[in-house]
């Protein structure tokens, strides 16, 4: 997705369901407007994880 704040896109499930998780760094209303409720059918979800890095090699 190229939207914003987005960190990634993945399959999850809900109540036994399968829905599609969108987890993002913050819920804008920019990302809630830029995100649909569904997408093919599926449901969507958003998870706010905050900003996701690469840990460094020690």
């Amino acid at each position: 997705m190229d939207v914003e704040g987005v960190n990634g896109v993945a399959v999850s499930e809900k109540e036994g369901v399968d829905c599609l998780l969108v987890t993002v760094e913050t819920k804008t209303p920019e990302v809630e407007r830029s995100i649909p409720s569904i997408f093919k059918g599926y449901a969507v979800e958003i998870l706010v994880t905050g900003p996701i890095t690469a840990e460094e090699d020690e």
